[in-house]
């Protein structure tokens, strides 16, 4: 598995697994997950829909790395353009509290981007989806890579 993509969270809520199951569910019969836990909530989550896998983990913004990480994200968006579209994504990427890193096979898969969306909009987040571009929790377009 590969990343195919990250959820950049606006909060430090952990999204509801309940609520989660229900979306995976939805996509189909034979629709599986599983979490690791600790003290922080949960930080990885294993799905299986059919006889597709998704990982699915959790890095809290204090984690090491992680801050740089943003900065990266934040300067390559920035170098993108200057307009206040790039602005304000650039300081989302930046002020992240969490990060979400979805693994999979195929960035084009449905259920990857009905999974950055879920993400994105229980933690007023954007998301991006590998060799698309940025997205809005609602799906509109930020930014075409």
């Amino acid at each position: 598995m590969t990343p195919v993509a990250r959820v950049f969270a606006g909060n430090d809520t952990a999204p509801n697994l309940t609520s989660l199951s229900e979306k995976v569910a939805a996509q189909g019969p034979n629709a599986t997950f599983s979490t690791e836990q600790d003290d922080q909530g949960w930080y990885s989550c294993r799905l299986t829909v059919g006889d597709v896998n998704y990982l699915i983990e959790r890095f809290l913004r204090d984690e090491d790395g992680i801050v740089g990480q943003l900065q990266g994200w934040a300067a390559w968006v920035e170098s993108k353009g200057a307009s206040k579209k790039h602005e304000a994504l650039t300081a989302a990427l930046a002020t992240a509290r969490q990060v979400f890193v979805i693994q999979g096979e195929d960035v084009a898969d449905e259920l990857t981007t009905v999974l950055a969306k879920f993400f994105a909009q229980e933690t007023a987040g954007v998301y991006y989806l590998e060799a698309r571009g940025f997205f809005g929790p609602a799906g509109e377009m930020l930014l075409a890579e």
